[in-house]
C-alpha cells in the first residue's frame, strides 16, 4: 500500500490508506504500508518542500484540472524516455530552476522507492491518490511496471473518483484498475480473485476493455459503522510505527497535528464552487457511540490525545454534534479535537460551550466570503453578520478559529469584496474582552478555483464563466494521451480580471497578516 507525496504536511497518517488497510486486515490479508510523504519529510526535506510548492492547490491559476501541475507531471513521466518531449512549463522564470531540480530529484529517488516496495514481495500494490499526487504515483507505478511487469497495480482514493480521470490513468498503461468511490468493500472483493476481477471488473472497479473503460459504480454504504474500521498498524513505513509521525519537531499546521478519524462522508451543502457532491452524492453519518469508542480505542492503543475530524463539515447535522458534546465524561481522558465547521445557526454560545467542554480547541470555518449577495449566489446560507457571530461564539468559548476567506468569485464587485474586508477589520477593532480567549487565524486572500464537477464547472454560463480547452503540446509518440487529456484539462476565465484579483488578494493577505496575533 503506497501513498506518494503531495502538498500534505507529512506529519499525520493518511486516513484513506488506513481505511483500506483496516478492510484488508479484517479479511485476513497482510499489508506493508509506504507513506512516502512521511518518508520525504524525514529523509528528503528539500524535495518534500518542492513537491508542496509545485503540486499545491495554491499554485493553480486559471485551470480547471483533475490533476495538478500537469505539464510538470507529464514531463516527469515521459521526459526521460521521449527525447522529443518539449518542456512547456507555465511557471515564472524564478520557479523553473526549482522545477528542474524537482524532476531530477524524483528521477533519482523514485526508482529506489520501487525497489523498497518490491523488497516486500507484494502480490499487488495499491496506491492512495489525490489530484496532487497522481503524477508522482504514476511515475512510481512506471518503475514498478519495469521491474515487475506482471504485478497488479491498483489506484484508488479521491484522485480516481471522477469518471474523466479513469480513461487518462488507464490509457498510460501503468495501472491495471481503479477503485472509484467507497473502496473498503471493493478492495476486499478484488483481493479474493485478482485475475478474474482485473479481467472482468466488478462494481466500484474501473478496468480497460480494449480501448474502452468498463465501470459500474458501487452503491454507497448505507451504514458507515458497518464498514471495517481504519487501521494504522504498519504506518508509516515497514519497521516503523505510529510514533514515527511524532518525530518532526515542526508542523506546518499545528491545529491539524493529531490522529485522523471521520464521522461523516459527504456534505449537506451544495455550494456552487465545491465538487464534494461529485464524490459523495449523499450525506451519511456514523453513530456517536461508535465514534467515541474509536477515539477511546485509539487512545488506549497509541496513547493519542489529539484527534482531527476529516469530515467536510462536522455540524452538517447539528443534533448529532449536540449529542456528541453531551457525552463529555464518557471517555477516560480529555481529548483535544479539531474539525471543519459550516457557519450556520448551530454555532451558538450554547453549542460552542459544549464543544469546548468536550475538548474542541480549534476549528476551521468555511467562511469563503462575508458578502451576503455572493453567499446567496453560491448557495451559502447565512449573511455576513450571522457568520461573524458564529466566529465570536467560538472564540468566546475559547476555541481557536481558522477562517477561510476567498477572493475572485465570479462577478465579485468592489462592494462585495469590501464587505469581506470590512468584517475582517471589524474583528481587528474588537477588544480582547469582546473576542474572548480564542484566536482567529485569517487564511485569507486565496483564489476561488473552478473545481471540476462543481456547479461553476457544470453550468459556467450561469456565473459568467468561460471554459476553454487547455492543450499541452505532446510529441507524436504520446498522441494516444491527447483524447483523455482533452477531457481533464481546461481553462476557466470570468469577470474578475488578473490585475483586479491580485490587487484584492494582496490587500486581503496584508490585512490578515496584520490581524495575526499569536
Amino acid at each position: 500500500m503506497v501513498y506518494c507525496p503531495f502538498f500534505t504536511d507529512g506529519d499525520y497518517p493518511p486516513l484513506g490508506l488506513a481505511c483500506i488497510n483496516g478492510a484488508l486486515h479484517d479479511d485476513g490479508h497482510e499489508t506493508s504500508c509506504f507513506d512516502f510523504s512521511w518518508y520525504c519529510r524525514k529523509y528528503a526535506s528539500g524535495e518534500f518542500h518542492l513537491v508542496r510548492e509545485f503540486f499545491a492547490v495554491g499554485r493553480v491559476k486559471d485551470e480547471v484540472v483533475f490533476a495538478l501541475a500537469p505539464e510538470l507531471g507529464l514531463f516527469l513521466l515521459y521526459g526521460e524516455d521521449v527525447r522529443s518531449f518539449k518542456w512547456h512549463l507555465p511557471y515564472e522564470a524564478e520557479f523553473k530552476p526549482a522545477a528542474v531540480a524537482l524532476c531530477l530529484s524524483l528521477w533519482s529517488m523514485v526508482p529506489k522507492w520501487a525497489e523498497m516496495v518490491l523488497a516486500r514481495d507484494p502480490e499487488a500494490v495499491l496506491f492512495s491518490t489525490y489530484s496532487s499526487n497522481i503524477f508522482t504515483s504514476l511515475y512510481l507505478a512506471k518503475h514498478l511496471r519495469r521491474l515487475a511487469p506482471s504485478l497488479p497495480i491498483i489506484f484508488g482514493g479521491p484522485g480516481t473518483g471522477l469518471p474523466d480521470l479513469h480513461e487518462f490513468i488507464l490509457a498510460t498503461g501503468l495501472v491495471d484498475a481503479l477503485v472509484s468511490g467507497e473502496g473498503e468493500i471493493t478492495v476486499r472483493e478484488l483481493c479474493k480473485n485478482f485475475a478474474r476481477h482485473l479481467g472482468q471488473g466488478l462494481p466500484g472497479l474501473a478496468v480497460l476493455k480494449g480501448r474502452q473503460v468498463k465501470f459500474q459504480p458501487r452503491e454507497l454504504a448505507r451504514d458507515l459503522d458497518a464498514l471495517p474500521r481504519a487501521s494504522f498498524e504498519g504506518l508509516p513505513f515497514p519497521g516503523e510505527n505510529f510514533s514515527a509521525y511524532k518525530t518532526f519537531n515542526q508542523t506546518f499546521d499545528l491545529a491539524r497535528n493529531g490522529f485522523p478519524l471521520y464521522s461523516t462522508r459527504g456534505c449537506v451543502n451544495r455550494c456552487a464552487y465545491c465538487s464534494e457532491s461529485a464524490y459523495w452524492q449523499k450525506f451519511r453519518q456514523r453513530r456517536v457511540e461508535s465514534v467515541l469508542a474509536e477515539i477511546q480505542t485509539i487512545h488506549d492503543r497509541y496513547g493519542e490525545t489529539r484527534f482531527i475530524f476529516n469530515d467536510s463539515a462536522l455540524n452538517g447535522n447539528p443534533s448529532w454534534l449536540e449529542q456528541l458534546c453531551s457525552q463529555e465524561g464518557r471517555l477516560d481522558f480529555k481529548p483535544a479535537l479539531w474539525s471543519y465547521l459550516i457557519p450556520n445557526s448551530s454555532i451558538n454560545p450554547k453549542m460552542t460551550s459544549s464543544m469546548s467542554t468536550l475538548g474542541f480547541d480549534h476549528v476551521t470555518l468555511g467562511v469563503e466570503t462575508f458578502s451576503a449577495s455572493i453567499r446567496q449566489r453560491i448557495f451559502k446560507k447565512m449573511d455576513g453578520d450571522q457568520v461573524f457571530q458564529s466566529i465570536l461564539a467560538l472564540t468566546r468559548a475559547g476555541i481557536n478559529v481558522t477562517a477561510n476567506v476567498l477572493v475572485g468569485f465570479p462577478g465579485e464587485s468592489d462592494e462585495e469584496f469590501e464587505s469581506s474586508i470590512s468584517y475582517m477589520e471589524k474583528w481587528g477593532r474588537l477588544k480582547d474582552a469582546e473576542r474572548g480567549p480564542g484566536k482567529v487565524f485569517w487564511q485569507a486572500g486565496h483564489r476561488v478555483r473552478v473545481e471540476a464537477y462543481s456547479r461553476f464547472y457544470r453550468s459556467p454560463e450561469r456565473w459568467g464563466i468561460k471554459i476553454s480547452p487547455y492543450e499541452i503540446p505532446l510529441p507524436p509518440e504520446l498522441d494516444y494521451l491527447k483524447p483523455p487529456l482533452s477531457r481533464i484539462l481546461f481553462r476557466a476565465s470570468h469577470s474578475v480580471d488578473e490585475k483586479t484579483f491580485h490587487k484584492r488578494s494582496s490587500r486581503m493577505k496584508k490585512l490578515a497578516s496584520r490581524l495575526y496575533k499569536p
